[in-house]
Formats: structure tokens, C-alpha cells, sequence
């Protein structure tokens, strides 16, 4: 399915009308039109009841609303860990506890900027629980958390003291003097 379809479904409900997600998204009504008649075609039902005062959502629509978001979230979020910023050759990510970010991580970047200079570094913050998912799903290379969780594939090293972790499982060759572990 082409996301623009679902963006552009989603900018409907936004709205509440066809002309305004056309300003929104800044294309043609007509456009929004042509794309919102492919999409329920594609379903094969109507998604939207169409008057004068707007448009309101049919059952069907507001079932597939969610699935429009999540596909929309899904792309949208694929884009940002596979691309690797120009002039890079890879990107790191970092998921982090907001706590440790500028006590610990943000003292640290420095020097992997110095050790890797080609390495873009992206940084995410959460719970342990959303950083383990992080590094399990391969949304994140690096976790730096208080209490990670042992799993296959991944490796714990303590930092600073026992109450600080660091957790990779770097998928890339860092320079071998870094604090990076990997699997």
C-alpha cells in the first residue's frame, strides 16, 4: 500500500474535510480526491461519508484508522534508522535513561566522535523496558540504563559502578579501543 494514500487519510480526519488536508499537505484537492478514491479502492470499502459540512468516518474508516497510523509511524520510522546521515558511513544509535544522558552519555560523545569520526550518532531516551525492546528489535545499538537484562545476543558491561550499565550489540567495526561491546 502506498503510505501517501494512508497520509493522506490521515490528514482527512485531521482536518475534517478533503480542501483542508489539501492545504495541509499542499497539494490539490483534487489530488486528496484521486488518492482517497484509490485507497478505498484498494480496500474495496467507502472510508469516509462526504457532505457539505465535511467528511465523518464509516466504521470501516475508523477501523482502518489505526492501521493507517501505524503503517504512516512504521515507514516514517524506517526511514530514520536505515538512513545514514550524509558524509557518514553508519549510523549509531543510543537509547538511553533520561537520567543518565547528561551526567554520563553526553560526556562520553566527545570522545566516540574523536574515536569515530564517521559514525553519525542518534539518541533515543526511555525505560529499561523500552530500551531492552530497542536493542532486542535493532532499533538501538547501544543501551545505557541502570538494570538491563541479560539476553541472547546481547552483552552487558558494567560502567562507572554496579548501579550504571552499558548493553550493546554493535552490528558495525568500531575502533577497538572504544567502550562499545559486541556480540
Amino acid at each position: 500500500m502506498d503510505t501517501e494514500l494512508a497520509r493522506t487519510f490521515l490528514a482527512v480526519i485531521a482536518t475534517g474535510s478533503f480542501v483542508d488536508a489539501s492545504q495541509r499537505l499542499h497539494i490539490t484537492q483534487s489530488t486528496v480526491s484521486s488518492r482517497i478514491q484509490r485507497l478505498e479502492e484498494q480496500l474495496g470499502t467507502e472510508l469516509f461519508v462526504r457532505n457539505k459540512a465535511g467528511t465523518t468516518l464509516t466504521p470501516a474508516g475508523r477501523q482502518f484508522q489505526r492501521h493507517a497510523a501505524l503503517l504512516t509511524r512504521t515507514v516514517e520510522q524506517a526511514r530514520q534508522e536505515i538512513g545514514i546521515v550524509s558524509g557518514y558511513r553508519a549510523t549509531l544509535t543510543i537509547g538511553c535513561r533520561i537520567g543518565l544522558w547528561e551526567g554520563l552519555v553526553l560526556r562520553w560523545l566527545p570522545i566516540f566522535a574523536k574515536l569515530a569520526p564517521d559514525v553519525a550518532v542518534r539518541g533515543i531516551t526511555g525505560l529499561e523496558d523500552d530500551l531492552m525492546d530497542a536493542l532486542i528489535e535493532g532499533r538501538a545499538q547501544i543501551g545505557v540504563m541502570y538494570t538491563p537484562q541479560s539476553r541472547p545476543g546481547l552483552t552487558v558491561e558494567p560502567l562507572l559502578d554496579a548501579r550504571r550499565k552499558f548493553m550493546g550489540g554493535l552490528p558495525m567495526k568500531l575502533p577497538t579501543n572504544s567502550v562499545a561491546g559486541s556480540s
